[in-house]
């Protein structure tokens, strides 16, 4: 029988590979890019659609699916909307600045939800949302002062931006659904491509992928569109949801090293700062309680792996 710890520890790594996924999300939108918004998500949700409903016809689990509307509203308009808007600045902005602007989500969140009813700042917080604007700032003048802002990229800011706002509202509503099975992604994925494949059509840009783009796009409706929700879910429920948090929150310096690694960008200076700032940013948003005692349950976490 394993062990309470191990099962811990091999749930966390689970959750891990989940993490990944998404970290590659930015390298496969670069390889994407000159297909049409649209046509992307159909592609990619509509797999992801169908593998994950397969799997539920498999082990006869349509119960699962069977929530309340706003979960359903809430979950198409949060990750459907959020997808289009990320897929869009990649097409308007460079890939890197498109990627650690969605990555500011954390801090979002965070400065969304103290104006809610019983939640508050701390220190921390503010000093999360402070290092976020100074990172994203060095990131969009690269590193050379309001000089170095480029007017033709406010439309791919602004895109890039939206879809951090409308992550975030989809997260704090979620908040309060703690339940919802990592299935109902697929019917958030298949109303989704539903809904581009009519907007695409009435469009009528039609782009014939390559083989490898359409390699590509199978491949984001399998893993951070499908398999990563899944691996999250089983780390977050299973294993230490904590340490998790954090191998996490290190994302936007492994995408940026991902882009860089496959020649999508260059490391400059301004690049590397910003992308550790806001990495600390994130970290430091997570932190609801005193820092002492949320490292000392950290290390806690790291011994039992």
């Amino acid at each position: 029988v394993m062990s309470s710890t191990k099962h811990s520890s091999a749930a966390t790594l689970v959750g891990y590979v989940g993490v990944l996924f998404w970290a590659f999300s930015a390298i496969f939108n670069v390889a994407v890019r000159r297909i049409p918004t649209f046509e992307i998500i159909v592609f990619a949700y509509g797999t992801a659609c169908v593998v994950i409903l397969l799997n539920v016809a498999r082990r006869r689990q349509w119960h699962k699916l069977k929530q309340p509307l706003v979960l359903w509203i809430v979950g198409v308009l949060g990750i459907y909307g959020n997808d289009i808007f990320y897929i869009a600045a990649f097409k308007q902005i460079p890939a890197v600045q498109a990627d650690l602007l969605n990555y500011l989500w954390p801090v979002v969140v965070v400065l969304f939800s103290g104006i809610l009813p019983r939640e508050k700042y701390n220190l921390c917080h503010i000093a999360a949302a402070l290092i976020a604007l100074i990172g994203i700032y060095i990131l969009v003048t690269n590193g050379h002062g309001l000089g170095g802002i480029r007017p033709q990229y406010f439309t791919g800011y602004a895109l890039a931006v939206t879809g951090v706002i409308v992550w975030c509202v989809f997260v704090l509503v979620s908040r309060h659904y703690p339940d919802v099975p990592a299935e109902m992604i697929g019917v958030y994925c298949g109303i989704g491509a539903l809904l581009s494949a009519c907007s695409h059509s009435m469009l009528g840009n039609f782009v014939m992928p390559t083989a490898k783009e359409m390699v590509v796009l199978i491949t984001i409706g399998l893993t951070s569109q499908g398999l990563a929700y899944v691996l999250w879910e089983i780390g977050v429920k299973r294993g230490n949801f904590r340490l998790l948090s954090v191998l996490a929150y290190g994302n936007p310096i492994l995408s940026v090293l991902l882009l860089v690694v496959f020649g999508a960008t260059h490391l400059t200076v301004a690049v590397a700062i910003a992308s550790g700032l806001v990495t600390i940013a994130g970290l430091l948003a997570s932190f609801d309680v005193s820092i002492r005692g949320w490292v000392t349950r950290l290390v806690g976490d790291v011994s039992n792996l």
